[in-house]
């Protein structure tokens, strides 16, 4: 290669400030290659360094674009504007979630881990420029197995944290969304069958689409969620606040845990109270109704004696904060661009962090 012409100056904003640098740019006389080749030899690809990039990256995907300014600027002594940063982290999400899904690198270290492989998935909305849409979301996981409890030690666990986490988010209808789990459980090295836990919140696509992609993988309806259904019944029958709904409820969830469905049978034969009434026998209706569309998704005893986890609170805490960044200030989004914040938030908020900004960038 030579000389294509003579010094440039080109300014960097840095962890230490703005630095300015003066390099040459190169090019092949016998083919259209061309590029500066300390750019290459420093990582400098745009304005940003790429700790700043990095540094900009996190704080954007917890707050706007001037939020993260503000606090690059107050915290670190980074001068920079909000518009700048949206324009170098919507590229950066833009090239994380190609990364995550296409990239060896990527699933390298998911299938190094150990654990039980789970899955959950949610939705949330997002407001775009052709109204609000749904942003389905969906993070495989692996999570070792904990300290075996019973159903009375459950609320006192502590369970491992995630080993490998990495979520996959779209605009999509749940038929077009779906239609990519198994190709991405695949590149995971994730099979089907009772090694796979599905956890789910008890909406009705979650299982038809779990059942379709993941054939006879184990699903568990999200204790919580459950429960929530015994605490109702149990404010409609005694009263929201008294003593006697507090002690049926403590009573149902007792059951709930031990025995799952069976255990909410005996629940409802056993709380008709000193009179049957019209509203009673609605609340207990409505809590068979509800469950019975669960029944073997209910064995939190099992799961509980062997460390695993019964509840889908990783899902609900990933759709919670993706809200939290994609609402932002009345935020309205691009449907391309909504995406590629959600990726840069799962990547985050997953195990891939380090991963991606040591082997990718």
């Amino acid at each position: 290669m030579r000389h294509s012409r003579g010094p440039d100056e080109r300014t960097v904003l840095t962890a230490f400030g703005p630095i300015a640098i003066t390099r040459r740019h190169f090019g092949c006389p016998d083919c259209p290659d061309a590029e500066y080749l300390a750019d290459t030899v420093l990582g400098i690809d745009g304005y940003l360094s790429p700790r700043v990039l990095r540094l900009a990256c996190r704080l954007s995907g917890d707050g706007s674009f001037d939020v993260a300014a503000e606090r690059l600027g107050e915290l670190c002594g980074i001068p920079v504007s909000g518009e700048t940063l949206r324009r170098h982290c919507s590229a950066a999400a833009q090239a994380m979630a190609q990364w995550v899904r296409t990239r060896p690198a990527a699933v390298a270290p998911f299938g190094e881990a150990k654990g039980e492989v789970e899955v959950q998935t949610d939705a949330g909305k997002v407001n775009t420029t052709d109204g609000w849409r749904d942003l389905k979301v969906i993070v495989f996981t692996k999570r070792p197995s904990g300290t075996g409890t019973g159903p009375t030690e459950w609320t006192g666990r502590e369970l491992p944290a995630p080993s490998a986490r990495v979520a996959f988010a779209d605009i999509e209808e749940i038929e077009t969304f779906r239609s990519d789990w198994r190709a991405w459980a695949d590149r995971l090295g994730i099979g089907s069958g009772p090694e796979l836990t599905v956890l789910g919140d008890g909406a009705e696509w979650t299982w038809n689409a779990a059942s379709a992609q993941f054939p006879g993988g184990r699903q568990v309806l999200d204790a919580f969620h459950a429960l929530e259904h015994v605490g109702t019944a149990a404010k409609a029958m005694y009263g929201e606040g008294t003593g006697a709904a507090v002690r049926s409820f403590e009573s149902g969830k007792a059951k709930v845990l031990a025995d799952g469905w069976s255990g909410v049978c005996q629940y409802v034969g056993d709380e008709p109270g000193l009179e049957d009434s019209p509203v009673r026998r609605a609340a207990s209706d409505e809590l068979i109704g509800y469950m019975k569309n669960h029944i073997g998704r209910t064995d939190y005893r099992s799961r509980l004696a062997e460390g695993r986890s019964i509840g889908s609170g990783l899902i609900e805490g990933q759709v919670k904060t993706l809200g939290l960044r994609l609402k932002a200030r009345g935020a309205r989004w691009v449907e391309r661009d909504a995406e590629r914040m959600a990726a840069l938030v799962g990547l985050s908020h997953g195990t891939l962090w380090d991963t991606y900004w040591s082997l990718a960038a």
